[in-house]
């Protein structure tokens, strides 16, 4: 969706990161070759799953966690705040 909307913006003439700043989240394959590059957050997908399943069905499982590791990799798409 990140990606539609810098394609969105672009048409439109937003500058970004300039006007906005735009981000995503699961770091899919691409998002480091748009352009601008997209800021994203990756976090273990396969694992978050798991440990939603398991909750719905009740599963208590070793591998149930209450933090999962992300990492916020910035890139092109965001900037500075203005006041």
């Amino acid at each position: 969706m990140a990606i539609g909307i810098l394609q969105e913006l672009k048409s439109r003439g937003v500058s970004v990161p300039g006007d906005v700043s735009v981000s995503g989240f699961d770091n899919i394959f691409g998002s480091d070759f748009t352009t601008p590059s997209l800021t994203t957050i990756e976090a273990p997908l396969e694992l978050i799953g798991k440990c939603a399943i398991n909750t719905l069905l009740g599963i208590d499982s070793e591998d149930q966690i209450s933090h999962l590791e992300s990492q916020l990799i910035v890139r092109q798409s965001t900037g500075k705040a203005k006041s």
